[in-house]
Parts: structure tokens; C-alpha cells; sequence
């Protein structure tokens, strides 16, 4: 008999559209699985204050941007469409991402490698 609890890990992102300012084409994206949240967070650690380097914004992208139906865009294989898409618009995509789907505070993220650190004891 299947327990209420056991849903709680299998979520399904939630997908959500944007609008790139200047632009009319609705882009989709979605609030990232763990994984996917944990190593795009932590890497965002070590630039707070500075800009995050090309490969972690087109990382955060791959992490968040998905077609309609939710599947992913690009994969971590492939991150050329990003690398080679309009400045602009990744960059404001991109800023979208991390105030919305991937926003968490660095406290939270803090807490999460204390926590992961304190359990391989």
C-alpha cells in the first residue's frame, strides 16, 4: 500500500514562462531538481559578489531552461546554443533564473553543506 509520504521525492518542476524583455517568444523554465540545484548553488558560493563565470551562467541555463512539456533544453554536454545565443538575453534570462526558480539564500545553502559535511561522520 503506497504511503502519502512517498510523493515527496518524486516532485515534478514546476514549469513557469518568461518573456525576454524586447522580445515576444515565451521561454520556459523550471525550479531545478536537487541535483541540479545543488551543484549550480554551490558553485554560485565562491562568486558571491563577483561575476559568475560563462561556463556557470550557461550551467544554471542547462540546470533551468526546458521546453513546454518540461523536458530539458540543452543538456551538460551541449551547452553551445548558449554559449553562442545573444548576451543580452542570456544574461537577463539568467538573472530571471536566480530570483526565481533557483533563488535560496546563502544561508540556506550553508546550511545544506553543513549538514551533508556533519552526516559523513
Amino acid at each position: 500500500m503506497a504511503n502519502e509520504d512517498d510523493d515527496l521525492l518524486m516532485w515534478k518542476p514546476e514549469v513557469i514562462e518568461a518573456t525576454i524583455p524586447g522580445t515576444t517568444k515565451t521561454v520556459y523554465i523550471r525550479y531545478p531538481v536537487f541535483e541540479d540545484w545543488h551543484a549550480v548553488a554551490t558553485e554560485h558560493q565562491a562568486y558571491v559578489g563577483k561575476p559568475a563565470p560563462a561556463s556557470l551562467v550557461a550551467k544554471t541555463l542547462v540546470a533551468c531552461v526546458v521546453k513546454k512539456n518540461g523536458e530539458p533544453m540543452f543538456t551538460r554536454e551541449n551547452v553551445g546554443p548558449v554559449m553562442q545565443a545573444n548576451p543580452n538575453h542570456v544574461m537577463w534570462l539568467y538573472g530571471h533564473i536566480l530570483q526565481t526558480v533557483m533563488k535560496n539564500d546563502n544561508e540556506q545553502i550553508s546550511e545544506v553543506e553543513k549538514n551533508s559535511v556533519a552526516g559523513q561522520d
